[in-house]
């Protein structure tokens, strides 16, 4: 996805370069504007798509943190004396 994404960038700029150019023609400069314009429907998808892979990556990092530090917990748990973990499993019950 990110080399369309590139490749739109530089369609943009190339057109934007164009446009600024006083010596060309009108019927050049027309086509250049239809052509920004047929872009940038593309171009705000793929910066949405992106931004939304964004979110789930995020999300997915989250989740594969938490479920590491779970799982380094497991010895620790494991290796601790059994009556602490009673005692403290008594101490938290509901009143």
């Amino acid at each position: 996805m990110n080399e369309y994404l590139k490749a739109f960038q530089s369609i943009s700029s190339a057109t934007d370069n164009l446009l600024e150019n006083e010596y060309i023609s009108l019927e050049i400069k027309k086509s250049a504007t239809n052509l920004l314009e047929s872009v940038q429907p593309c171009f705000r998808e793929l910066i949405q798509s992106a931004n939304n892979l964004n979110s789930f990556i995020q999300v997915s990092s989250s989740h594969l943190d938490y479920a590491d530090k779970l799982w380094s917990s497991k010895p620790q748990i494991a290796e601790a004396p059994k009556e602490e973990i009673w005692q403290q499993i008594g101490d938290r019950t509901p009143s």
